[in-house]
């Protein structure tokens, strides 16, 4: 059984789709797709709410709402072949405290999701990164974020407390956020850790971040948070728990960001070095009375390869992304991603986007010889975001899973899936 927290999950369906749909006929679907008018939105793995220097610029209030709806087929390989749908709906609202109640320069924000529908990579598909950012290992809702932030006078300096996710902050390259495999979300090599697996979604904890940002757009910070969040023996509903033994999860990045603002050339747009590391020992991947720190770092980089000013009819993003987490106690020891997503792709159509991306991990060495498993799993993925208006997007999408699970009894796995995104 897969155990990775950030989008494999076990049998709980509400819903499943009623036939395989063929190949035939998902090429079908997508030909047919009718010929839409414009937006984007972005696809995180969780929420990053507006940057603290955007403060003055948003209303009092904001609530905001989105729905997803995922269909998603395996046609061949993996576990066995079938069709799965799940959807994810979530509600942010924002508050601008220094406009409410006249605490300066200072915010609240809040997110509560819940999920619904069936496990398409637990159980048909089978791989350890995932296959789907919505699908989680039990269905159900809760609140994820709750927190307030303070900033500075000068914007420089914020601090910001409560419930919170961390990898709506750590970790994160915007051009990544369009796929809907997880590990462009946040790595494998973060996302496959802890007791109740990180900090991040579907299960935050408390925590304390605090960051730096100078003015020339390079910044640093840092979070320090409950090392088991929700509670490990109840997956439904919201649980906030201290308990003896959690330890702490803490997280430094430090970067630079660009704007790219009298670029004449690609442009490196994002560069970032992060560590974590989580207080309590961990138990040996084979030995469990040996114990070894659980701790990591990965880097990141986002470069601009077209159209770097916003007037730009084409944009060309490129990201890489590297990770690292501790060999002895993990399936997978480091973790690599690349990829790229086009804007404006279509010329008639210039707020579309065409992205391609591929994620390898690298399985550990120990686990290897334990369990006779290949040296790696891969996911290459294929998807087109089409945009109808600014509330609706439909994203057909394409992916191959090679070596689910590093198992050499399971085959590859070729899979196809369409996306419908409203923002209300």
């Amino acid at each position: 059984m897969i155990d990775y927290q950030l989008a494999t999950s076990r049998r709980y369906t509400c819903f499943q789709a009623q036939r395989r749909l063929s190949a035939a006929r998902w090429f079908a679907a997508l030909v047919l797709l009718p010929n839409l008018a414009t937006a984007q939105s972005s696809i995180p793995a969780a929420e990053t709410p507006a940057q603290s220097t955007e403060l003055d610029a948003k209303p009092s209030l904001s609530l905001h709402g989105n729905h997803r709806s995922d269909l998603i087929s395996n046609l061949r390989g993996g576990l066995k072949q079938g069709s799965s749908w799940l959807g994810y709906t979530d509600l942010k609202l924002e508050i601008d405290l220094e406009r409410t109640i006249a605490l300066s320069n200072t915010r609240f924000y809040s997110q509560f999701h819940s999920e619904l529908g069936g496990k398409p990579n637990a159980q048909l598909v089978g791989s350890y990164m995932g296959i789907n950012n919505i699908e989680v290992n039990t269905n159900t809702a809760q609140l994820s974020q709750f927190w307030l932030e303070k900033v500075s006078a000068d914007g420089a300096l914020s601090l910001l407390g409560g419930l919170y996710a961390l990898d709506s902050e750590f970790y994160v390259t915007e051009s990544s956020g369009i796929f809907l495999q997880p590990p462009l979300g946040i790595g494998t090599s973060i996302g496959q850790t802890g007791k109740n697996g990180p900090p991040i979604f579907p299960r935050t904890s408390l925590g304390l971040r605090l960051k730096y940002q100078l003015p020339s757009q390079s910044y640093a910070q840092i979070a320090l948070m409950d090392g088991v969040p929700g509670d490990p023996d109840n997956h439904h509903g919201t649980h906030v728990k201290l308990a003896k033994g959690d330890g702490t999860i803490g997280i430094v990045e430090i970067g630079t960001l660009s704007s790219g603002q009298g670029a004449t050339s690609p442009h490196i747009s994002k560069l970032a070095l992060g560590y974590w590391k989580y207080t309590s020992p961990y138990p040996d991947l084979l030995n469990f009375t040996q114990t070894h720190l659980n701790h990591g770092w990965y880097v990141l980089g986002e470069f601009s390869l077209l159209g770097t000013s916003d007037a730009s009819d084409k944009k060309l993003t490129g990201f890489l992304r590297f990770g690292t987490a501790n060999a002895n106690l993990y399936q997978v020891d480091w973790s690599f991603s690349a990829g790229f997503n086009y804007t404006g792709f279509l010329a008639e159509r210039p707020n579309d986007v065409l992205a391609l991306a591929m994620t390898n991990s690298h399985t550990s060495r120990r686990y290897q010889i334990a369990q006779q498993a290949e040296n790696h799993e891969s996911i290459l993925e294929m998807t087109y975001k089409y945009q109808y208006n600014q509330h609706l997007a439909i994203q057909p999408v394409v992916q191959f899973v090679m070596n689910p699970n590093m198992s050499k009894s399971v085959s590859n796995a070729s899979v196809v899936g369409i996306r419908f995104d409203l923002n209300f």
